[in-house]
């Protein structure tokens, strides 16, 4: 990032792949003497761990906008999300194995005509 002047702007914010427990304050490698000359350490753990919070439980929604947040709004992205899922792995499992599907339907069909046969008089 640069501004207008081309002066370096570093982030400010805490950054989750900073290792020894920087990211839990907003520390950065630059803190320490001749960090220039020392290899860079990062922590894939620390990523991952703040991207599942970011995505499952909606850390950031709830830390900055709080009003916003709910656990039926979280819950209704979680139902949404295992129904998309639900269909997705229900198409890939047609395309594999469309005989699966035909027993499907067919079992279907045949539960459909028996409820026709029956005598509603």
């Amino acid at each position: 990032m640069h501004c207008s002047h081309g002066v370096t702007l570093l982030p400010y914010h805490p950054v989750p792949h900073e290792p020894n427990g920087k990211a839990a304050y907003g520390g950065s490698f630059m803190e320490e003497a001749d960090w220039w000359k020392k290899p860079r350490e990062t922590s894939s753990l620390g990523a991952f761990k703040a991207a599942m919070l970011g995505i499952f439980y909606l850390a950031s929604v709830k830390a900055h906008n709080p009003q916003l947040w709910s656990r039926t709004f979280a819950l209704g992205l979680y139902l949404v999300t295992g129904a998309v899922g639900l269909a997705m792995l229900a198409g890939i499992l047609t395309a594999i194995t469309p005989s699966l599907v035909e027993l499907t339907v067919n079992a279907m069909a045949d539960v459909k005509a028996s409820y026709i046969d029956w005598d509603w008089h």
